[in-house]
């Protein structure tokens, strides 16, 4: 079978395998919650390692749902783990999908470095509302998000490498701009504030598509401020979960890095008051982040949103 991959390539699927904590957490949720003859239905399949997992547990049928070309992989998996006679591979956008029968088990990870993915929270809802039996398990129950004040130099100078000229050009605009862009932070180390939890996502109930939310943080220590490292912790079945932060060695995804404009200088017990917001808007996310703090006797204020960091032709509009 010749596959055109048309997003992410099977390395990148073979990748978040990789990721043990992850996988091994997913692996233990669906242990505890599939049963011979269950229907799960795999959310977001990818290339199916938790509808072969599932159907391995005994699962009488599995639908594997995935938008992605990556699912053409699945097909061919599932035969040659002699599976296929139990795995149905349906390609397209659950929100358009209609099942012939209701599931036991939902399982599903959506998310990137952060549960605030386009279409994540949507998609779990509807395909939750619509495909689950009313005693049926949603896994993942629910997603903590956190975040803390982090001091990285490497993170820092990223966004000013190769922004500079031997003619002397004046690249001010470009060096402002980047900074209202966020990136991705592999390990997070160096915290200079306790972590605080920005926002919880209980999938059981209505969690909210956009939040905004003030996080005050206070300096454990002195050090220099650069940005805000997020972070999620997860939950799936009763206390089955993992966490993506500080220590926890993941590798699926990196987590996300917001900037200040300026580097911060904190001392211990100092606050730094940051108004965060994520806000889904057509499709897509923009993140703003306010930050308040006082310096040599002053009130400093930093203003910074995606919008700035990713230009807009107002003749074709946005998304």
């Amino acid at each position: 079978m010749d596959w055109v991959l048309l997003s992410h390539s099977l390395l990148f699927y073979a990748g978040i395998l990789r990721d043990e904590q992850r996988k091994s957490a997913y692996e233990a949720a669906l242990k505890a919650t599939v049963f011979p003859g269950s229907v799960v239905v795999d959310l977001g399949a990818g290339t199916g390692y938790f509808s072969l997992y599932a159907a391995k547990l005994g699962a009488r049928r599995v639908f594997a749902i995935e938008t992605a070309s990556a699912i053409l992989a699945l097909e061919e998996l599932a035969v040659e783990n002699d599976l296929d006679t139990c795995i149905t591979c349906i390609r397209g956008d659950s929100r358009t999908i209609e099942l012939p029968e209701r599931a036991d088990i939902i399982v599903a990870d959506l998310r990137g470095g952060l549960p605030y993915a386009p279409g994540n929270i949507d998609s779990l809802i509807d395909a939750r509302d619509r495909f689950l039996c009313p005693d049926g398990v949603l896994i993942p129950r629910s997603d903590t998000v956190k975040c803390a004040l982090v001091s990285e130099d490497s993170m820092w100078d990223n966004y000013f490498a190769g922004l500079d000229s031997n003619l002397e050009l004046n690249l001010s605009v470009l060096q402002r701009r980047t900074l209202n862009c966020i990136t991705s932070i592999a390990n997070i180390r160096n915290l200079v504030s306790n972590p605080v939890v920005y926002s919880v996502l209980d999938y059981s109930g209505s969690p909210p598509r956009s939040i905004r939310r003030e996080v005050c943080f206070t300096a454990t220590r002195p050090g220099t401020c650069h940005g805000i490292a997020f972070w999620f912790e997860a939950r799936l079945h009763e206390d089955i979960g993992y966490d993506t932060g500080p220590g926890s060695n993941q590798s699926a995804y990196s987590n996300r890095f917001l900037p200040f404009l300026n580097p911060v200088e904190a001392e211990a017990g100092e606050q730094i008051v940051v108004d965060i917001a994520f806000t889904e808007v057509r499709g897509r996310y923009e993140i703003s982040w306010k930050t308040r703090f006082e310096e040599s006797g002053k009130t400093m204020e930093f203003d910074q949103s995606t919008l700035f960091g990713e230009p807009i032709d107002l003749a074709i509009g946005v998304g």
